[in-house]
């Protein structure tokens, strides 16, 4: 089990800081996101952000894409011209990662005709088949608002897909219970491939979540990675966003994360 973080987290950093904050907190590697410090079509910054990544004695642990092929207003706002699946398995091949984190679709699933899951399955599957080629993973967030917000859509999702390299990542669901989270990773054996780290809660007051230290959700997330496990899984634990945005709160985050992970 490896453990890291999204460069997603703060969004302003350069590459260069990013790595000193993984070395300085005791991470293994990152996560680097594609719409800021590693966008699809740049692969002269691919390759160097590899280079920097290994230099420090890191890994690249997966390329965190917002590729989704059926919501022009994600890719619209990136910095990078229109783009295709090919362009985010070349930039994830030279960035050196084995799994490129996608999106299902921009709506729930009850909002999807069957002509349009089938469509965007049949793309996917065609990416599944390129990406085995290279030796890569496809993970599908986890989220809310997308064909893979609960574990029954997903599971269902992952069959229409029908690819043995197409998995799904995982985060807990501030909307439903620690004990209808752990009958999610139940159903979801054997499919997860990384985990989003965060301790987060429902405000019912203003129906917003709120962001807490990850010490706060620590009892929680040891049943969740020990429930993950326990299904056969080995996932990376990635560190994402955290309370107010501060580095002060991503150091004291990982030192929850390496305890998490028996590092202290």
């Amino acid at each position: 089990m490896r453990i890291g973080a999204c460069t997603v987290t703060f969004r302003q950093n350069t590459p260069a800081r990013w790595i000193a904050l993984a070395k300085e907190a005791g991470l293994d590697g990152l996560e680097w996101g594609g719409d800021f410090h590693v966008p699809p079509l740049d692969l002269e910054n691919a390759a160097a952000v590899r280079e920097m990544t290994v230099a420090a004695g890191l890994k690249v642990l997966s390329y965190g894409s917002y590729y989704r092929p059926l919501a022009e207003d994600i890719q619209a706002r990136l910095p990078t011209p229109s783009y295709g699946f090919a362009d985010v398995l070349d930039t994830a091949r030279t960035l050196g990662a084995a799994t490129i984190r996608l999106w299902a679709g921009n709506r729930s699933p009850d909002t999807y005709l069957q002509s349009e899951r089938k469509r965007l399955a049949e793309h996917y599957r065609e990416a599944a088949d390129l990406a085995a080629q290279q030796g890569i993973t496809l993970a599908f967030e986890y989220h809310r608002g997308t064909l893979t917000e609960t574990a029954e859509s997903t599971l269902a999702w992952l069959e229409e897909v029908g690819a043995p390299n197409a998995k799904t990542y995982w985060q807990p669901n501030p909307e439903i219970s620690h004990a209808a989270r752990l009958k999610e990773l139940e159903l979801l054996t054997g499919y997860i491939a990384n985990m989003h780290v965060f301790c987060w809660v429902r405000n019912a007051q203003n129906d917003r979540d709120e962001r807490l230290p990850l010490s706060a959700g620590v009892s929680q997330w040891g049943e969740y990675i020990a429930a993950a496990r326990a299904g056969g899984a080995d996932p990376d634990l990635l560190l994402e966003f955290v309370r107010g945005d501060f580095e002060k709160q991503f150091y004291e985050d990982a030192v929850v994360l390496r305890t998490l992970a028996g590092r202290l």
